[in-house]
């Protein structure tokens, strides 16, 4: 049955202000999907000097890249400009609905929301936690978002733990979010690569052991390449992701130069359509985390790193935080520690029954996939829509 929604106008669009799109599950995901259930995508992301923009094969996603020299930063007239870009960029769109991802995005998305009369969702993928917030612009930032986020059609976030966040940090209604995990979009691809041991000469008799994403303390990187060292011979550890900061990483290309070859590092950033080549080269995936505030604390299903290593078989060890005993040991798709003291008993418990560990990985992949979770959202969205078309006419 045709959607009504798509009989004149199908056109949405998307809004972020990371910069690292290319490596966003949630952001990239989204886009195809709403483009699979008959939709034309505008994204609208901003250059980045790390990162390139992300690239979609479909002809219906546009993503439209604001350039550096916009100053984003709100309120003054970055912003301003960078809406006017906006508005001129979708100039002969009539969208139906925007998104805006974490709080830069959904002020974009509020703004023009409200400027053109269309209701924007809000995505939210990283929790500014009011706690944290030193100065006066991260206050005023705050309660922009907390003000923006009341008058959203809808929330998103990844859990049922982030969202009761949500609802205490922006002052929300329960029946006002939704959850859609932080995976991938589309089937499980179990399988061996050997891009990692060819990349660094790594023997086939060695466990290669995956640190992945984002290089920075909150993920414990120090620790992970100290504990190495201690771990039994047959287990390697490869670091491998981007840094954010220049001396953390100095400090981290220090210590691996010392490990004699028990860690490697990699910052050797793949193609979105080559990422599988990464996570199949390993044999058992970490993802442990600070819990330095609430955002570490309660990861859960918004650790997109546990979704990528579920989605290609890979066993994942991760830290005992809230959400991952049920997302992971229930499930019998890894183990979790308590600090990296734990580490080298986890990782020979995953190795004595690696492939049973494997096949859990898969199936508790195929209940969290993208498209699974995502469905009922958007026929949420479209059903309020449809009422808000009604109670107009």
């Amino acid at each position: 049955m045709r959607n009504p929604l798509k009989q004149h106008h199908n056109n949405v669009a998307l809004f972020t202000t990371s910069g690292y799109d290319v490596i966003s599950t949630p952001v990239i995901s989204t886009a195809i999907y709403l483009h699979q259930c008959g939709y034309q995508v505008d994204l609208f992301t901003i250059a980045s000097s790390k990162f390139n923009p992300p690239e979609f094969t479909e002809s219906g996603i546009r993503c439209i890249i604001l350039k550096q020299g916009y100053q984003l930063r709100f309120p003054g007239i970055g912003q301003a400009r960078s809406l006017w870009f906006y508005m001129q960029e979708s100039r002969g769109r009539q969208y139906v609905f925007l998104i805006g991802f974490d709080p830069g995005g959904l002020r974009n998305a509020a703004l023009l929301g409200l400027l053109w009369q269309i209701p924007f969702i809000y995505h939210s993928l990283e929790i500014v936690c009011e706690d944290t917030l030193t100065t006066q612009r991260q206050r005023l930032a705050k309660w922009i978002e907390r003000w923006l986020n009341a008058i959203a059609l809808l929330t998103i976030t990844q859990d049922e733990a982030r969202a009761e966040i949500l609802v205490r940090q922006n002052r929300l209604s329960h029946g006002r979010i939704a959850v859609v995990p932080n995976a991938p979009l589309g089937e499980p691809m179990p399988g061996k690569s050997r891009w990692l041991r060819d990349k660094f000469g790594i023997e086939d008799s060695k466990v290669v052991v995956l640190a992945v994403g984002s290089l920075i303390p909150e993920h414990m990187i120090e620790e992970l390449v100290q504990s190495a060292s201690t771990w039994p011979g047959q287990f390697v550890l490869v670091v491998h992701g981007w840094f954010a900061d220049t001396q953390f990483e100095q400090h981290i290309r220090g210590l691996v130069s010392n490990t004699h070859g028990r860690v490697y590092l990699s910052t050797e950033l793949l193609p979105a359509s080559q990422k599988h080549r990464v996570f199949q080269s390993a044999d058992i995936g970490l993802a442990v985390y600070r819990p330095v505030n609430d955002n570490f604390r309660y990861v859960g299903a918004a650790a997109g790193k546990v979704f990528d290593f579920l989605c290609y078989g890979v066993p994942v060890v991760a830290s005992d935080l809230p959400g991952f005993d049920c997302l992971i040991r229930r499930r019998g798709c890894g183990e979790l520690i308590r600090d990296s003291s734990e580490l080298a008993p986890a990782l020979l418990q995953v190795l004595s029954c690696l492939e049973k560990y494997g096949k859990a990985a898969v199936s508790t992949f195929l209940e969290y996939e993208f498209s699974r979770n995502y469905e009922p959202v958007l026929r949420r969205i479209e059903a309020a829509l449809m009422n808000k078309r009604v109670l107009r006419q």
